[in-house]
């Protein structure tokens, strides 16, 4: 008597369903594995994105002040926020009469520093010759603007260095308490 040819020996065209659970079990591993590992990585993407974002702003009033012939000012309204206004009414001061570019204030996810300190409508005023000025006025020094990084975080870029003729990007140097700028 013959028998099927399906029984008594193994088909090789199928996965068992132990072979089945243990590679959903290793997928599933390596997933949540990488999940920790990508979370990790944004922290410091998300600040440099930051600290470039403020740089594009800082330059885009500049370009704009020199290419308009109209005073531009970026304004950190305080630790979270900023803003780009054009001297609409050619006062060369920031008044109620200006008007804030459409895409402004924006908000920062991580706290601005001036100098060391919290931010309370401290502007930076581009004249039509993309010169830089600081208001309220006083002796120029190079200022720093700093995104406030936490612990376990470490950008390339995280603050950004203003002289009266450059602006620069660079990292924040815990030993020195200075902003390297590259």
């Amino acid at each position: 008597m013959k028998t099927p040819e399906c029984l008594g020996r193994m088909d090789d065209k199928g996965i068992t369903l132990t072979e089945l659970l243990i590679v959903v079990g290793i997928i599933g591993i390596l997933a949540v594995a990488l999940g920790f590992i990508y979370t990790g990585w944004m922290g410091p993407y998300k600040m440099e994105k930051a600290t470039k974002d403020l740089y594009t702003s800082l330059m885009s009033a500049r370009s704009l002040a020199l290419t308009q012939n109209r005073m531009y000012f970026v304004t950190l309204v305080d630790a979270n926020n900023y803003s780009v206004t054009a001297d609409t009414n050619d006062s060369t001061t920031l008044n109620a009469g200006d008007l804030p570019l459409a895409t402004y204030p924006k908000r920062v996810e991580y706290p601005l520093n001036w100098n060391g300190a919290a931010p309370a409508n401290r502007s930076i005023s581009f004249d039509k010759r993309g010169i830089i000025n600081l208001e309220p006025a006083a002796v120029w020094v190079d200022s720093v603007i700093s995104l406030t990084t936490a612990a376990n975080v470490d950008p390339d870029y995280n603050c950004i260095v203003i002289s009266q003729t450059r602006i620069r990007m660079g990292k924040w140097n815990l030993g020195t308490g200075v902003c390297d700028a590259k």
